[in-house]
């Protein structure tokens, strides 16, 4: 179930995470590796809120190829530790979506968002790479997932896009 995407502020919010660059048909198996590493480290115990991902640049994305963080939102700073990655994700003016169901719908509800602030008239903030461009701050939230519920139907991942 898909419910109409939503124009709201965000706060900012602390992350810790892995950088990576993979296959797109590879990601679920990527982050899953990710959210399992950090959530066995014991010095992040108490400190996880949600886990997410982060698209970075999805240029490539055709070819197949996509930069990610996966990891969690922070209660708390905390230091960065070996392999892992600190951030903020700014705050702003979003996009919301939020899909109920399972993972393999979120590519199609992703292209739908992305066609509604084309024609809302709005624009995505990104910043400009040496070959296209990238994403300010486009993520997804995971806040039912299969860690915690079995039945796919029941998961709640929450989109969300920064624009200007």
């Amino acid at each position: 179930m898909t419910l109409k995407p939503t124009i709201k502020h965000c706060e900012s919010v602390e992350f810790i995470g892995k950088e990576f660059e993979t296959e797109f048909s590879k990601l679920q198996e990527i982050a899953s590796s990710a959210f399992e590493y950090i959530a066995q480290n014991s010095s992040l115990k108490g400190k996880l809120i949600t886990p997410f991902i982060r698209y970075i640049n999805t240029d490539s994305m055709i070819e197949g190829k996509i930069s990610v963080i996966a990891g969690y939102l922070l209660e708390e700073h905390v230091d960065p530790q070996l392999g892992l990655i600190s951030g903020i994700l700014p705050s702003g003016r979003y996009v919301v979506q939020m899909v109920v169901g399972p993972y393999d719908q979120l590519l199609e509800v992703n292209k739908r968002i992305q066609e509604w602030v084309r024609s809302e008239g709005l624009e995505f903030k990104k910043a400009p790479v040496a070959e296209g461009s990238d994403w300010v701050s486009r993520y997804e939230l995971y806040l039912i997932g299969q860690e915690s519920e079995p039945d796919p139907e029941r998961w709640k991942t929450e989109i969300r896009y920064l624009v200007a």
